[in-house]
């Protein structure tokens, strides 16, 4: 999208937003390639079995308590090999947006932020290492979930996230831009993101 669409427009910075439920999606709905020339997308096929998982919540605790599926990967057996597999596209996606850097000169800063669950903000699910890893090759990046929280504290979650969804409303949202906005202007280590 950034090099097809956007990049016309000049950015002087782009910002990279990840959260815990970029994992997921890349596993359920594939990378780049669900992405179709005409802004349309395509998800991977269902496995068998998954029309009835869709509609029915029976259905659905039987793939998760009696046959062992995982909730996240919404496949059987360990999940933690496909969310390796998803960290390493989405590092590559980053690596490859700061590529284009070389031909489009603007700023890029990658912010991993948290996703609301229940009643607190839980970390992005991508590690320090996946942080010190986009740093190591010079790429601006930042876990915002400490500011964030401090800047959420004093609110209800039910007013910032959508209980079910676990994604931001206009309020999270808010506060969020207001986090990058303070970091962006303030912290001392994102300097280079404006040189």
């Amino acid at each position: 999208l950034l090099r097809e669409r956007l990049l016309r427009y000049r950015p002087d910075l782009v910002i990279v937003a990840l959260n815990e439920s970029d994992l997921p999606d890349f596993i359920w709905w594939g990378g780049l390639e669900r992405f179709r020339p005409d802004g349309t997308t395509r998800g991977r096929p269902a496995p068998p079995g998954f029309t009835l998982f869709r509609y029915s919540h029976a259905a659905r605790a039987v793939f998760y308590w009696v046959l062992g599926m995982d909730r996240m990967t919404l496949a059987f057996g360990p999940a933690r090999p496909a969310c390796r597999r998803a960290q390493v596209a989405i590092v590559e996606t980053c690596e490859a947006i700061d590529r284009l850097r070389a031909e489009h000169p603007f700023r890029l800063l990658v912010l991993v932020h948290p996703m609301p669950v229940g009643e607190k903000l839980e970390a992005a699910g991508y590690g320090d290492d996946f942080v010190e890893h986009l740093r190591g090759r010079g790429i601006a990046t930042h876990d915002v979930t400490p500011e964030l929280a401090r800047e959420l504290a004093d609110l209800d979650p039910s007013d910032y996230a959508w209980p079910d969804d676990g994604h931001f409303k206009a309020p999270g949202y808010a506060a969020l831009g207001r986090v990058v906005a303070r970091l962006l202007l303030e912290d001392a280590s994102l300097a280079d993101v404006f040189r």
